[in-house]
């Protein structure tokens, strides 16, 4: 093909420059192009059509396309096992970002706390707040108050082995939250390590009427919705089964903030399946997200908003905390907030928060009575079993708790009667 060839091919063929020729060949090339014209016009008309049809198609496929988050980023992993890990933490994530760590709970009983038959032997007396997903975000974390199941009662019925002996058939998924193990099954405390971030924690030894650390198990399909925790403590969770799909954002992210509901410290939106023509600022927010796996800890900072499904049986333990060296940060950012503002937490134990020095700790979990400030578990019931006395004293709930307690400490050499106890 030579070059004039090519160039008619690429410039339209006969509508290209035509040779100089004879007037009858000049005639004809007119009568070729009036002919050409009124083609072309009927090609406009028909192209015209082919473009609407492809607007109506182009609005059809927007429709379809789901919008997104501005990002979805994986939350960061950390090995504990790495030098520096401690320094690097401090750095970057403490109170800033959510972050995992791997290979930090070694000294932990995994598989014990992993069997329901563990569990139900060992806390055959312990009872767990249960709690049913709604889907209209109308309650705190989109969960509805179910009732008290006794712990065995609710792993024989939700769980699948080696949790439980199978789901019963038509039985909603129910998520046991927050079963306070020093009040409901103290004898577990013996197996269980604070994680060191969290070993220096002002609420354990001073602010004694928090629950934590608690229990927290759900079945495959359970789930909570998006929100903050109380009072916007930092809190780290203990994955021991299961695996859980987390979702959080970052506390100052516009773009999910907007659809915070004060009154209910929560969000009414689903972070896992956001309907986004409903809510199109979400379009401007990132949302870090993970899969955790048996054997890692997850640290969230103060005030992140998270929500969690769980893709498999789990078990937790999860702990809110308040550390010395956040104390500053958690005042400054939570007590000025009018729904934190007259809290007892934030202004009635200045004196003794603000004398705890930040301690130096390693990764690795710290035994449950250090964190309170005793020697061992023995002392801590002497300190313990008068706090819990004078609330059940005001409080019915606690006194089946007391008899649990009071059970536990007896083993441990310690029993103390009422006079003894309200010398305290």
């Amino acid at each position: 093909m030579d070059g004039n060839e090519l160039r008619q091919r690429s410039t339209g063929g006969a509508d290209a420059e035509a040779p100089k020729d004879s007037e009858p060949q000049r005639k004809k090339v007119k009568k070729s192009r009036r002919k050409k014209g009124m083609t072309t016009q009927q090609m406009m008309m028909s192209v015209s059509g082919s473009l609407a049809g492809l607007g109506v198609i182009g609005f059809i496929v927007f429709w379809h396309v789901h919008p997104s988050y501005k990002a979805v980023v994986q939350i960061d992993r950390l090995d504990a096992s790495q030098p520096g890990v401690v320094e690097l933490f401090y750095e970057k994530y403490h109170t800033k970002k959510p972050v995992i760590f791997t290979g930090a709970l070694k000294s932990l009983p995994m598989e014990k706390w992993a069997s329901g038959e563990y569990l139900s032997k060992t806390c055959s007396e312990a009872q767990l707040p249960v709690y049913e997903a709604v889907e209209d975000n109308s309650e705190w974390a989109a969960l509805k108050d179910a009732g008290v199941l006794s712990l065995p009662d609710y792993f024989d019925r939700h769980f699948a082995p080696p949790l439980g002996f199978g789901p019963k058939a038509g039985v909603k998924p129910l998520y046991a939250l927050e079963m306070s193990l020093r009040r409901e099954c103290p004898l577990l405390l013996e197996d269980y390590g604070v994680p060191g971030f969290a070993s220096d924690d002002l609420l354990a030894r001073f602010y004694t009427k928090a629950a934590w650390p608690t229990l927290i198990a759900g079945p495959k399909g359970s789930r909570t919705g998006l929100h903050r925790d109380t009072h916007n403590f930092a809190f780290y969770m203990v994955l021991f089964a299961g695996k859980k799909w987390w979702r959080t954002f970052l506390d100052d992210d516009a773009g999910s903030n907007a659809y915070f509901r004060l009154d209910l410290n929560a969000f009414t939106f689903d972070p896992f399946d956001p309907d986004f023509h409903k809510y199109p600022r979400l379009q401007d927010a990132t949302v870090y997200e993970t899969v955790l796996e048996p054997g890692e800890l997850i640290y969230i900072p103060e005030g992140l908003p998270h929500g969690v499904r769980n893709l498999e049986d789990t078990v937790a333990v999860s702990g809110n905390f308040l550390d010395a060296r956040s104390l500053g940060y958690w005042k400054a950012r939570t007590c000025s907030r009018r729904e934190w503002s007259d809290s007892n937490a934030c202004w009635g134990y200045d004196h003794e928060f603000n004398k705890v020095v930040p301690k130096n700790w390693t990764i690795h979990p710290v035994p449950y009575h250090e964190v309170c400030g005793y020697k061992d578990l023995a002392e801590w019931c002497r300190g313990f079993l008068p706090q819990l006395w004078k609330r059940a004293k005001k409080h019915a709930d606690y006194r089946r708790n007391m008899d649990h307690v009071a059970a536990y400490c007896k083993g441990k050499g310690v029993e103390l009667s009422d006079e003894e106890l309200a010398k305290y």
